[in-house]
């Protein structure tokens, strides 16, 4: 599997003009300014000085030691000064093949680190993605909220003069002025709410959004066309299951590792030394070590590694089914929410055009203050279930597209050549 490397520099020259700001862009400003980003960028990092440190084991150690001491003894007037310098080098030639698994597992812990660094961003994308339906629901509910207001203020001085002139009952009056300040009160908590949401993108995003958000179709992605599809791609993208896959796979070579520590080692030592009066002298020798007892420690040691594979291997099944359900459960979910999005967009225009309608009627007399509240109420709970549906719409795109692992860094860029997933 390649992977192609997204650097610090990629993610830190992805910007967002305020001034033209989309989602894709706003989902670019986040991973540039999102500390999960930043962790999995180091936890990279150190993957790969990780693999450097195993590698280092089949280079030769060469190492300086010097040493000087002052001597004196009570029988004897003088001090002896000595010193006693050495060149040391020695070089692992056996060792069980412990080396060669420590490479093993630092190149699968590098490319876990690179799976897990994918995963934050996928994170990033769907949390921001959320976060910017969010905006746009409430921003557009808060509109609706402001005109219902007036329109009920409008009605409670119409329904007032009507009392006044003895045309209408003071009851039409007092629910106008109920629906007033219910509207009133839907309008003060949705600023709160909005307010609150625009807190949460400026820490996230790094700037305010602008007034007006535009709403994504999300047609820069492309969606499995069968559940089978879906399913087959799952078992062969899916971060989650591929990470198990490693975890399984590095368990393993653990049990190796610590099986291998009951062989013997073989190493090359040569040193050469001079004291303080130039005379010089060298050995060279093979060391060899057989562990003969540990107080079981290494008994102790294969098995714990013994039970943290079979644990591996518990969680990559529970990993496998996990995503078997989840993928045949966002599927559903995706397919729903397309049909829910289309219908409440059709009662959304139902709605504008009855309440319209109803407006113009009520200005008139021919319907009362209750059946224009009640048409004012039921046009904002078809708008709010609209929005609401936009945002489960594009969650539900999205979703299924991480957990088919089809969710790639290149999805919130224009430009088709930026490094990614695939």
């Amino acid at each position: 599997m390649k992977k192609q490397i997204i650097t610090v520099s990629l993610l830190l020259s992805l910007t967002a003009n305020a001034q033209n700001i989309d989602l894709q862009s706003v989902i670019k400003q986040a991973i540039t300014v999102s500390n999960e980003s930043k962790i999995a960028i180091i936890k990279r990092s150190n993957s790969n000085f990780d693999l450097s440190i195993a590698k280092s084991a089949f280079f030769p150690k060469v190492s300086f030691a010097g040493s000087a001491t002052r001597r004196k003894e009570s029988f004897i007037q003088d001090t002896t000064a000595t010193t006693l310098n050495s060149l040391v080098l020695t070089y692992n030639l056996y060792n069980g093949g412990k080396d060669v698994l420590a490479v093993t597992v630092a190149e699968l812990q590098k490319a876990k680190a690179t799976l897990e660094f994918y995963n934050s961003i996928n994170d990033i994308v769907l949390s921001t993605t959320q976060l910017y339906f969010k905006i746009i629901s409430e921003t557009e509910l808060l509109k609706s909220y402001k005109v219902a207001e007036k329109r009920a203020s409008l009605s409670m001085e119409i329904e007032k003069t009507r009392f006044e002139e003895g045309v209408s009952n003071k009851i039409s009056y007092l629910r106008a002025e109920s629906a007033y300040y219910n509207f009133k009160s839907l309008r003060i908590n949705a600023e709160a709410l909005l307010d609150g949401i625009n807190s949460e993108f400026i820490r996230i995003v790094g700037t305010a959004p602008p007034a007006v958000l535009p709403i994504p179709v999300l047609d820069f992605v492309t969606i499995p066309e069968t559940l089978t599809e879906s399913q087959l791609q799952a078992k062969g993208k899916n971060l989650s299951l591929l990470i198990a896959n490693i975890n399984t796979v590095i368990a393993g070579k653990e049990v190796e590792i610590a099986s291998n520590t009951q062989k013997p080692t073989l190493s090359f030592k040569a040193l050469t030394s001079r004291n303080q009066d130039y005379q010089e002298s060298w050995s060279a020798g093979v060391e060899y070590i057989l562990p003969l007892y540990t107080g079981n420690k290494i008994t102790a040691n294969i098995g714990k590694e013994e039970n943290n594979k079979k644990l591996m291997q518990q969680v990559l099944s529970k990993t496998v089914s996990d995503v078997n359900i989840g993928v045949i459960s966002a599927w559903k979910k995706y397919l729903a929410s397309q049909g829910t999005a289309i219908s409440l967009q059709k009662a959304l225009l139902t709605s504008t055009m009855i309440t319209e309608a109803t407006n113009i009627r009520y200005d008139s007399g021919e319907m009362s203050v209750t059946e224009l509240m009640e048409t004012q109420q039921e046009h904002l709970t078809i708008k709010k279930r609209y929005y609401d549906a936009l945002s489960q719409r594009a969650m539900a795109k999205l979703n299924l597209l991480n957990i088919t692992g089809g969710l790639d860094i290149r999805l919130v860029s224009a430009d088709s050549t930026t490094p990614g997933v695939k």
